[in-house]
């Protein structure tokens, strides 16, 4: 089974997978600094997952296909986020990939 798991060390955002249940895992990625609350989805199609941050102004995301490897440039999902300082962060990955908050 793939497994996806994201920290938030200090204010960069580290994600790290593993393709075998959990018995080995990959080195860390930096994702994204300056973020304040971080959430992981996992995509429906294999090393799909969307990684999504809360900057202190700002919900940002990046996308991955391939386990990490890569990501996406960070978008603005949603501007002016200050409910999210205080809520948390939730994301769903929609069959497509897409992702909604």
């Amino acid at each position: 089974a793939n497994v996806f798991v994201v920290a938030l060390c200090s204010d960069t955002v580290r994600l790290t997978t593993s393709v075998d249940g959990g018995l080995t895992w990959a080195p860390p990625v930096d994702v994204a600094t300056g973020a304040q609350n971080v959430v992981v989805e996992g995509g429906t199609l294999p090393g799909h997952a969307i990684v999504a941050w809360f900057d202190g102004a700002d919900v940002q995301a990046r996308t991955t296909t391939d386990f990490g490897a890569t990501f996406s440039p960070p978008s603005t999902i949603f501007s002016g986020g200050t409910f999210f300082a205080s809520q948390g962060l939730d994301a769903v990955a929609q069959p497509s990939g897409s992702s909604t908050t």
